[in-house]
């Protein structure tokens, strides 16, 4: 519940803080008051009382943090906290419908990264997700401990998933499915890529399409390929510690195109790669990258593959032949 939690906290800091600058419509404010309320706390007056202004502000800031802080959540009675909680998930819920009434499903939490940056989060579970750089995730935390749904709708993510054989963990991408009990992962599909990987490190794992289903459960080092144009799938044989070593700062890219490549360049140090040379868009890379190492080291690597040069302006680089 911590990334919940996390979420709920920056949420209300926005709220008070907005509430104290009295630029909350006449919803937020009812649904601010219903908080509070929920302390069932005889002294508390309505947040639109001019007189309790002052007073009620030091109070809900005192309430927030008192209830967000871990080191003392444990001091908190448990109805008191299980109280707190629904109200707090119920209201963010009710004020994400009404400020996003034609939200496109699914309803929840967008999580994005931008280049060069990763970000882990954990779930109310205690499944954990690290997501690449350029990814898009969502997910639903009302629902998600009984139906245990994320949506990777681009990127690249590695998941290490709480068991529970009572409920199915699933990863819906926009070309494939991921189910799992228990395991950890690696999903990768990028909307620039003509293909979907699931790359696993331990356990086992069934993929689907919209159209089959992978007949084999995959297990640790197996990594399934999906093509998206020819709608079939390949498996073949890694590392396991190829599935998430991204996360520690190495890519182990394997016959990549020229386009891969790029969108890897980009993703990770926000630097294009272009090229007006035929022969050099068709070549393929195989090639491990450092991403703490210095860049010009990285693309003389790279040139030296087939023996290229390159010329860098700012933050795009010219291959040449």
């Amino acid at each position: 519940m911590n990334n919940i939690h996390n979420v709920l906290k920056n949420y209300f800091k926005d709220l008070l803080g907005r509430y104290q600058q009295d630029q909350l419509n006449e919803t937020e404010k009812k649904l601010l008051d219903s908080w509070y309320d929920s302390f069932n706390d005889p002294e508390a007056s309505p947040l639109n009382n001019p007189l309790s202004r002052k007073r009620i502000q030091r109070q809900l800031a005192n309430r927030l943090k008192a209830h967000m802080q871990p080191a003392r959540i444990v001091k908190l009675r448990l109805w008191h906290y299980a109280a707190a909680s629904v109200v707090l998930i119920s209201l963010v819920s009710v004020l994400l419908i009404t400020r996003k009434t034609a939200a496109p499903k699914p309803q929840g939490f967008v999580v994005r990264t931008e280049p060069g940056r990763l970000r882990e989060l954990k779930l109310p579970d205690g499944s954990k997700i690290w997501l690449n750089a350029g990814s898009v995730l969502k997910f639903d935390p009302n629902t998600f401990l009984t139906q245990r749904v994320v949506y990777l709708e681009d990127g690249e993510a590695f998941f290490e998933v709480t068991k529970d054989k009572k409920h199915p963990f699933r990863v819906i991408s926009p070309q494939i499915t991921t189910l799992v009990y228990g395991t950890s992962f690696n999903v990768k599909t990028y909307k620039k890529l003509s293909y979907s990987t699931v790359n696993v490190r331990t356990g086992k794992v069934m993929v689907s399409s919209a159209t089959q289903n992978f007949p084999d459960t995959l297990r640790a080092n197996d990594v399934l390929i999906y093509n998206h144009s020819r709608h079939v799938f390949k498996k073949e044989n890694s590392s396991a510690f190829d599935a998430n070593s991204w996360i520690k700062g190495v890519t182990n890219i394997r016959d990549a195109s020229f386009d891969e490549l790029t969108l890897l360049f980009y993703n990770q140090f926000n630097v294009r790669l272009i090229s007006r040379d035929k022969k050099t868009l068709n070549h393929h890379y195989s090639i491990i990258i450092f991403h703490d190492q210095p860049l010009d080291m990285t693309l003389k690597l790279i040139c030296s593959i087939h023996h290229n040069h390159y010329r860098r302006e700012q933050n795009a680089v010219t291959i040449t032949p």
